[in-house]
Formats: C-alpha cells, structure tokens, sequence
C-alpha cells in the first residue's frame, strides 16, 4: 500500500492510497491516515476471524 501526491484542490493537497494498480481511497493526508488506521483494523478482525474458524475446525477433527 502506498500514497502519493494527486493535487491540490481549492488550496488542499489530495492524495490517493493505492493498493497495486487499484486506488482505495483518495482525500487529505489526516483522512488518509484515517482511512488506513480503520484498513488495518479490518484487516486485523478478519485474520482473527478467520484464525478462530481455523481453530474451531482442527478442534472438531
């Protein structure tokens, strides 16, 4: 994941955070950072999720 520089609108500089060839997310730097805080934590829940499953299915073998 990345963020680079996409312009300056009305006196605010927008950037977009790009996820290999895909843009994700575009807007300030603070709703950049933002963005990427709630991301990750999503990410986090999921691989918890997912682990728990896992866990749940070995346990039932």
């Amino acid at each position: 994941m990345r963020i680079t520089y996409v312009a300056s609108i009305r006196g605010k500089k927008i950037y977009a955070v790009i996820l290999g060839s895909d843009r994700l997310f575009s807007g300030t730097l603070e709703e950049v950072k933002c963005f990427i805080e709630i991301h990750n934590e999503k990410i986090r829940q999921r691989e918890a999720a997912e682990a728990n499953v896992l866990s749940g299915l070995r346990a039932a073998s």
